[in-house]
C-alpha cells in the first residue's frame, strides 16, 4: 500500500511541475508574440495597399454592364446578329463583371464594399432577362432561324399576346424594353451600386488601419500585462487543484474501497466523477434487486414462479398451512380458438383475482402454463368454507365477463397440513384433490379425502 502512496505522490507531483513548466513556456511565447506584435505594425502598409488596389474593380463592373447595355441597344436598332455575338461574348468569355467581382481579395468579402459591388452584379445579372426578351422580340419580328443563335434566346418563351403582335409592333415592344425610364433606372440602380462600392472602400480601408494600429497597442500592453500575470494564476491554480481535486479523490477513494457512495465535493469534475459513481453504485444496486425480483417471479402476472413455490413450499411445509393447486379449465382450447394474446389476457385476469382474493399473508404463485399454487399461511381445517366461498366467487365472475374475454372456470384442489388423514406430502394430496374435481367435470373445489367436489361452479 505504501509502494502504491508513493507513486500516487509521485504521479501528482509530476503534474504540478509539468504545469510549472508551461507556465514559464507560456509566458516567454507571450513576449515572443508581443514581439511578432511589434513587428505586425509594420505590415499595415500591405493592407493599406490591399484596398488601394481593390478601386478597379467597381469600375471594371460598369464597364462590363454598360457593353451590355450597348450591344443590346445596337442590336433593337439595327437588327443585325455582329451585336448579338458581341454581346454573349461578353456574357460567356470575357465576362468583365464576374472578374471584377473576382478580382477583390479575399479577406475583403465580408466588407460593405464588396456587398454593394456584389448587389450592382446582382443587377445586372437580373436585367439580363430583360434584354433576352429585347432580343427574343426581334428574332420574331425578323423571323430569324433561331438555331443561330444563343440557348439563352431559342429558349426564352414569349407570352400568347406578344407572339400575336405584328413585326413592327413587336420591333417597338423591343425597343421600349430597352429604351425605356424603367430600364434607365434599373441602370442607374447598378451604377449607384458600383460607386457606392468604390466610396465605401475608401472609408473602409481608413478605418480599418485606425482599428489595426489601435488594436495593435492594445495587444502589446495585455500580453506584457498577461505575462506577469501568468505566474500568479498558476500557481493559485495548483493550489486550486491541490484542494479540489487531489484531496477530494483520496477521501473518495477509501469509500470506494469500502463500496460506499462517494462524496460529492471539490471541483465540478471530481463532483461530476462522484455523481456518476453513485449513479452507477446506486442502478447497480437496483439492477441486483431487479433481478432477484426477476428469478422469484412470473414475468407474464407478476406472481411469484416456480422456483419460488418450491423455496416458499420447503419453508412453510411443517406449519399450519393451506396448499391450493389451480387449473384454468379447458384453457388450451381458449388458445386455439381466440389466440394467445387472449390467453394471456384470461391469466392475467386470474392472477389479479388471486391476488386480491386471498389475503396479504398468503403466496399466489404461477407455477405453469395455467397453473397456479397459493400457499395460505396460518391456515387449518376450519378455513374451508372460507376457501370454497373464495373459489366459488372467482367462478362466478370469471364464469360472467363483463370485460369482453371469453367466460372460463377454476378447477381447485385443496390440502391442509393438519389434515387427520395426509399423506405426508402436500402437493400430491391437493394434487389428488385437483384431480377430484377434474373426473367430476371440472369447475369447482375439492379438499383432500373428499370423493368428490364440495362445489361446482357458482
Amino acid at each position: 500500500m505504501s509502494r502504491i502512496s508513493n507513486l500516487r505522490t509521485v504521479s501528482f507531483k509530476t503534474l504540478n511541475m509539468c504545469m510549472a513548466v508551461i507556465a514559464v513556456c507560456a509566458t516567454v511565447f507571450l513576449f515572443y508574440l508581443a514581439f511578432r506584435t511589434s513587428y505586425y505594425l509594420n505590415s499595415l502598409g500591405e493592407t493599406y495597399g490591399n484596398y488601394q488596389g481593390s478601386e478597379h474593380p467597381a469600375e471594371k463592373m460598369m464597364m462590363g454592364s454598360d457593353y451590355l447595355t450597348e450591344q443590346v441597344s445596337f442590336y433593337v436598332i439595327t437588327g443585325e446578329k455582329t451585336y448579338v455575338d458581341n454581346y454573349f461574348t461578353e456574357a460567356k468569355e470575357t465576362k468583365q463583371r464576374e472578374i471584377a467581382l473576382a478580382s477583390l481579395k479575399p479577406s475583403m468579402t465580408h466588407s460593405n464594399a464588396y456587398s454593394r459591388l456584389q448587389r450592382s452584379f446582382e443587377r445586372s445579372m437580373s436585367l439580363m432577362d430583360r434584354e433576352y426578351h429585347a432580343m427574343r422580340l426581334m428574332l420574331e419580328a425578323f423571323e430569324e432561324d433561331l438555331s443561330a443563335y444563343p440557348d439563352e434566346l431559342r429558349k426564352y418563351a414569349l407570352d400568347a399576346s406578344e407572339m400575336r403582335l405584328s413585326a413592327d409592333e413587336k420591333k417597338e415592344r423591343a425597343r421600349q424594353l430597352v429604351f425605356s425610364r424603367e430600364y434607365r433606372a434599373a441602370k442607374a440602380r447598378i451604377r449607384s451600386d458600383a460607386y457606392a462600392s468604390l466610396q465605401l472602400l475608401s472609408a473602409e480601408r481608413e478605418d480599418t488601419l485606425k482599428k489595426s494600429l489601435e488594436m495593435q497597442k492594445r495587444l502589446i500592453r495585455f500580453q506584457y500585462a498577461t505575462a506577469g500575470l501568468l505566474m500568479l494564476v498558476v500557481f493559485l491554480f495548483i493550489s486550486a487543484v491541490s484542494l479540489l481535486i487531489i484531496r477530494p479523490l483520496s477521501r473518495n477513494a477509501d469509500r470506494m474501497r469500502s463500496q460506499k457512495e462517494l462524496i460529492e465535493s471539490g471541483a465540478y469534475e471530481v463532483k461530476y466523477f462522484a455523481s456518476t459513481y453513485n449513479k452507477i453504485f446506486r442502478q447497480n444496486r437496483e439492477n441486483h434487486r431487479k433481478l432477484s425480483y426477476e428469478a422469484e417471479h412470473d414475468a407474464l402476472t407478476g406472481l411469484y414462479n416456480r422456483s419460488s413455490f418450491e423455496k416458499l413450499r420447503e419453508t412453510h411445509e411443517k406449519r399450519s398451512i393451506a396448499l391450493l393447486l389451480i387449473d384454468v379449465d379447458k384453457f388450451k382450447s381458449i388458445n386455439d380458438t381466440y389466440g394467445h394474446s387472449v390467453g394471456d389476457r384470461i391469466l392475467k385476469k386470474v392472477s389479479h383475482m388471486l391476488k386480491y382474493t386471498f389475503r396479504e399473508e398468503d403466496f399466489v404463485f404461477r407455477i405453469g402454463g395455467d397453473e397456479f399454487a397459493v400457499i395460505m399461511v396460518y391456515a387449518r381445517s376450519e378455513l374451508q368454507p372460507v376457501i370454497e366461498r373464495k373459489i366459488r366467487e372467482c367462478n362466478s365472475e370469471l364464469g360472467r365477463p363483463s370485460d369482453g374475454l371469453p367466460p372460463v372456470s377454476l378447477s381447485v384442489g385443496v390440502a391442509f397440513s393438519d389434515s387427520e388423514n395426509k399423506t405426508g406430502d402436500l402437493y400430491k394430496n391437493a394434487d389428488s384433490a385437483l384431480y377430484v374435481v377434474k373426473e367430476h367435470g371440472r369447475n369447482g373445489i375439492a379438499f383432500y379425502g373428499a370423493d368428490k367436489p364440495s362445489s361446482l361452479g357458482a
